[in-house]
């Protein structure tokens, strides 16, 4: 999970902050297709507008994704032929292609080239023409006159033929005739005001564009194969090599994997083409030229991208033999960049720099088996605790558990408990490859260039720290840090360099490197020499604390003072910062204890996890983890809604009514597409929060939060966060709303998760810190709103709300049990108390309660969570692994699989909470053997808080409590009875319920006493003999068996019938134990009525014998 705010890396203001522009696309002619469209000096919004183009007009230009928005810069020539006024100093004229992030829709169209336009106002020429032949110039050679005027690529023949000619002229000598469709690779040029294509390996020039002759566009660009593969397969199909391909059904998926995989492959190049030890790479391979150096990152991996998907693409459609250098294949070109490129390579970074020229850099490896972002919320506190200090997180490059993204520097050897410091290592290596500590001191000459070479102070935890230990002596003078921080990762003694300074810092209870081994690398002769400084912390284990951070700092003040800013010795501005950190920590720790609530299983209930979403045209926050639609409401808009969606199927169209109602009372509408994993909500809202001007498109404008349904959990955590910044911000929030808003955990239906120790959603408690009116609405949401019947949620917020207001911790409570919108209108109206508490929010100051934001640093920032108060260093993670699998062997046993299919034919609430008894059950005997857990339900839940921590750092731990929860989820059943029940072949489309149902029945008939009697009569009319008995019983059950076989809907003969449903119960019977078990008491209770009837004649036979 992703456990804090990356966002924030390399945060700058506005007017430092360069668009972040994609390579061009290839050029082409565009219709408008809105009223109308204008031209602006630069790609944004904000710049001046220098002509508007109406509905039908056609313009000419080359896309970019700008800031992940679709741009068209316009050409040059079609701005000459529209004699458009070009400012001075302005470089480029461009136009948004999609205004979705606006809400106007699409605004150009691509016009292919070899269709009309789409409208008859379109039908006109195109405005930008080709000049008339420059007669002054046809004297000189045309290959001396014709200058570039785009990149290489290819063109495809649209005219019915072409002439491909020596030369750049209308007379030049003839070289062949080509028809239309083909296609071919060259650069196109400008001769004599006539645009040419220069055709590769100086093959002759093709006159692009013959309207100087009467001929109209002769070739046209090809489609992009790194934009569209399949089009691109699709006019090369026309071509002579591509006519000799058989395509079969399999041949446009085959296409697509080609594509995936590519793109993959090439993708880390747009972050390693940045170097240049990685481009000479390239070039010595033969993949660019040394005049591609100047395409920029993401132009060369564009270039090489386009190449091997050229080589891939065209060995599979047009039967093309494949070059032999440079390594284009899948295999080949991975162990090229393996082999060449990667131990080149800088790992990629977080950067966060300072707002003016740093005076350090601080760089801070992270350990194994963590996220690569495992630091950023250190990094945040660093950052605001040595502001002018700029700081860089290298991610490890190894991925050891894809489904966590668990990283690792290299693969460490497997050792025992941490108090057994001499034990042997069992797999892995101590020592970083000399790959790894290339790449690292690649990644310090770049960040020490962007830095412009200030002094570098060296960090690490654990892993990370003995990286760092073992790169040092390999390090260049250039790059060599004046300073040396180990964090929990002092292993061994090493060499440090003349001069510089070490820290290393370890907790007395690290539960991963014990003291012990750092104590004995730290007495080694040549760390005593070095001078070595080992600080112990007591009660600390393996982490980095708040204390840890204010020795870093310390540390770094000793080995490079640098002058403060006057904000740090600001005492308001000082404790506003601090909190700030605070929060980040702590979303970051709560982050960590709920990410089992990730899982599929529990999402389900709170939100569609197919929804359809916002797509790649919408901008993002927090780095692209985000994403967002702005609904403006026009320039005399009143304010801002940040609308967080509850559980929907489409986002844009089940939001539609509710931003148009908002829209009535002249308010813009954000609607959030927020990350759909239950550890990102907090961190999510903390992101809009952080970046609320770029979301409301104001800096201060009101605000109304309106969170839907499981999105109530964002919405409350915005207005609580927002009581650690400053002033401004939290006067804009002006109104909570909670639209079918979760209540609590406990008002859920019981979850696949198992027990929990602490409520992860305790929105009725945090309703305290809010400090901002509430509404509070019964709501519609499909999880927890009213109308669907779940009361619990929407009783339990009123209730605490109503409490908190009485105690003055609230200013204002408006509870409503309808719905947002007011449906019997027919039209987007906002519900009558939700209008009115909107209304008056507007029109109200806000005043800020001091009170609130204390009560929330001191009671949730400032207090320890569970993690601390329970201590995970007490336990072992070995013990841990073994109370899971007893318990685990436990839920295996054939009484407990038994019992649990049981508790699935419960119906709730009683279900769940005979799940959470038999759970507490199955653990007590590996609590009490282990003695360090209280008993009964307090015992588990300091289980499953130690758990969550210990297995952050333990995937062995991880796995078996993943096994552990899987062998209590009863939704795990569920799923396998629902496979069996659509499998009607098998099952004859009898459901499982239906088979516990007959056999309820057929205890109950044999229970029952009237049918005894009946057959005891049968029995003594027939003779009383216990023959007859028999007889008479064998008959009954026979009956009884049809009778039921009936009425599960089976046809047929008697015998068909019998043999249907015994087929029917013993599928189910082995799938599910407890109907197993409830055959066999079937079969006891009819032996029982059996042996009933035969005692009874026995008895009578004697009887009348004397």
């Amino acid at each position: 999970s992703f456990l804090c705010p990356a966002w924030r890396c390399q945060r700058a203001h506005p007017q430092n902050i360069a668009p972040k522009m994609s390579p061009p696309g290839q050029d082409g002619r565009y219709e408008v297709v809105h009223d109308r469209i204008v031209l602006r000096t630069g790609p944004s919004t904000d710049e001046k507008i220098i002509q508007v183009f109406k509905r039908g007009d056609i313009v000419h230009g080359s896309p970019f994704q700008v800031n992940n928005l679709p741009w068209l810069r316009a050409s040059d020539e079609f701005l000459e032929e529209s004699k458009v006024t070009i400012p001075k100093d302005v470089q480029g004229c461009w136009m948004l292609i999609d205004g979705r992030s606006l809400g106007l829709g699409q605004l150009l169209k691509r016009l292919p080239p070899d269709r009309p336009p789409l409208t008859a106002a379109a039908a006109a020429p195109a405005v930008s023409k080709p000049a008339p032949p420059d007669e002054s110039a046809a004297k000189q050679d045309p290959a001396e006159v014709a200058r570039p005027t785009g990149v290489s690529g290819e063109y495809i023949v649209v005219n019915t033929k072409i002439v491909r000619r020596k030369t750049p002229a209308i007379d030049g000598a003839p070289l062949k005739v080509h028809n239309k469709g083909e296609i071919f690779c060259g650069v196109p040029h400008m001769c004599n005001n006539v645009p040419w294509l220069r055709v590769d390996k100086g093959a002759g020039w093709m006159m692009i564009d013959g309207e100087s002759i009467g001929l109209g566009t002769l070739l046209s660009p090809a489609t992009d194969i790194a934009e569209d593969i399949l089009l691109w397969a699709e006019e090369h199909k026309k071509t002579e090599g591509g006519k000799s391909v058989v395509w079969t059904a399999q041949t446009e998926g085959e296409l697509q994997q080609i594509a995936a995989k590519t793109h993959s492959q090439v993708e880390p190049l747009k972050f390693w083409c940045e170097h240049n030890a990685v481009l000479h790479r390239l070039e010595h391979a033969g993949f660019i030229g040394s005049d591609d150096f100047t395409l920029g990152a993401d132009g060369v991996a564009m270039k090489i991208l386009r190449f091997l998907l050229r080589c891939r693409a065209g060995v599979l459609v047009m039967a093309e033999d494949p070059p032999e250098n440079p390594p284009w294949g899948e295999d080949d070109f991975q162990a090229f960049l393996r082999e060449n490129v990667e131990p080149q390579a800088p790992f990629r970074c977080r950067v966060y720099m300072p707002e003016e020229q740093p005076q350090r850099l601080l760089v801070l490896l992270h350990g194994s088996m963590v996220q690569g972002d495992d630091l950023v919320a250190e990094a945040e506190t660093l950052r605001k605790l040595m502001p002018e200090t700029a700081v860089a997180l290298p991610e490890a490059p190894y991925v050891a558990d894809t489904t966590h993204g668990l990283r690792v520097w290299w693969s460490l050897p497997a050792v025992a408990d941490a108090g057994e410091s001499s034990s042997a290592p069992q797999s892995g290596s101590w020592e970083a490859p000399s790959k790894i500590r290339q790449r690292l001191a690649a990644t310090l000459a770049w960040l020490t260039t962007r830095v412009r070479g200030v002094p570098l102070v060296l960090g690490g935890f654990s892993q990370g720290a003995m990286l760092v230990t073992q790169s040092l002596p390999t390090l260049a003078d250039d790059v060599k840090p004046i300073g040396v921080l180990i964090l929990s990762g002092l292993v061994s003694a090493f060499e440090l360099p003349s001069g510089v300074k070490c820290l290393a810092i370890h907790g007395d209870r690290d539960e991963r490197i014990s003291l012990e081994m750092a104590r004995g690398a730290a007495a080694a002769d040549q760390m005593k020499k070095a001078g070595l400084d080992l600080q112990v912390i007591p009660e600390l284990g393996h982490e980095i604390s708040d204390g840890v951070l204010d020795r870093i700092v310390g540390f770094c003040d000793e080995v490079k003072p640098v002058e403060r800013g006057v904000a740090r010795r600001e005492d308001d501005s000082w404790v506003q910062e601090a909190n700030q950190a605070k929060l980040l920590r702590w979303v970051k720790r709560i982050s960590q204890m709920i990410t089992m609530f990730d899982d599929e299983r529990f999402m389900t209930h709170l939100v569609v996890l197919d929804m359809a979403g916002l797509d790649s045209t919408f901008p993002t926050v927090g780095n692209g983890l985000v994403r967002y639609a702005l609904h403006d409401a026009g320039p005399d808009k009143r304010g801002t809604v940040v609308l967080f969606h509850g559980k929907v199927a489409d986002l844009q169209r089940d939001t539609k009514a509710l931003v148009e109602a908002y829209k009535r009372l002249r308010l813009s509408v954000c609607v959030v597409d927020y990350r759909q994993k239950f550890s990102q909500f907090c961190v999510d809202a903390t992101i809009v929060l952080e970046e609320l001007e770029a979301v409301t498109g104001s800096s201060s404008s009101p605000v109304i939060i309106h969170a839907c349904g499981c999105a109530a959990i964002h919405g409350i955590h915005m207005a609580m966060a927002s009581q650690s910044y400053p002033a401004f911000l939290r006067r804009r929030l002006r109104l909570l709303v909670l639209d079918g808003g979760i209540g609590n955990f406990k008002s859920l239906p019981p979850m696949p998760t198992g027990c929990i120790a602490v409520d992860p959603i305790g929105n009725d408690k945090k309703l305290k810190y809010v400090g901002i009116p509430l509404c509070i609405l019964g709501g519609d949401d499909a999880c927890c709103g009213q109308v669907h019947k779940q009361t619990g949620h929407f009783s339990v917020l009123a209730t605490s709300a109503e409490m908190l207001r009485q105690d003055n911790l609230l200013p204002s409570v408006v509870v409503s049990p309808g719905t947002a919108l007011m449906t019997e209108t027919g039209d987007a109206r906002l519900n009558p108390e939700l209008y009115q508490a909107a209304t008056e929010a507007l029109d109200q100051t806000r005043n800020i309660a001091s009170k609130v934001t204390q009560s929330f640093v001191n009671d949730v920032l400032s207090s320890p969570d569970i993690n601390e108060a329970i201590d995970p260093a007490k336990y072992k993670v070995n013990d841990l692994i073994e109370i899971c699998k007893m318990v685990a062997s436990v839920a295996q046993k054939k009484q407990s699989a038994t019992h649990m299919w049981e508790l699935r034919a419960m119906q709730e609430p009683q279900r769940g909470q005979e799940l959470y008894k038999f759970i507490l059950s199955c653990c007590e005997p590996a609590f009490k053997k282990h003695g360090g857990f209280e008993p009964g339900a307090q015992g588990f839940q300091q289980f499953e808080a130690v758990a969550a921590s210990l297995s952050q750092g333990s995937l062995e731990l991880a796995e078996v409590r993943a096994q552990l929860l899987e062998a209590f989820s009863l939704q795990r059943l569920d799923e396998q009875v629902l496979q069996l029940e659509r499998d009607t072949h098998s099952s004859f489309g009898v459901k499982l319920s239906q088979c516990h149902e007959v056999l309820d029945n057929a205890i109950e008939e044999w229970n029952s006493d009237t049918l005894w009697a009946e057959a005891f009569a049968q029995v003594q009319a027939n003779g009383g003999t216990p023959a007859v008995a028999r007889d008479v019983f064998r008959g009954l059950n026979d009956t009884i068996s049809l009778s039921h076989a009936r009425r599960l809907g089976f046809k047929g003969t008697d015998t068909e019938v019998t043999q249907r449903m015994d087929g029917t119960f013993h599928l189910w019977m082995h799938c599910d134990p407890s109907l197993r078990a409830k055959g066999g008491t079937v079969q006891k209770k009819a032996m029982h009525f059996l042996q009933r009837l035969s005692d009874e004649c026995s008895s009578q036979q004697a009887a009348q014998a004397v």
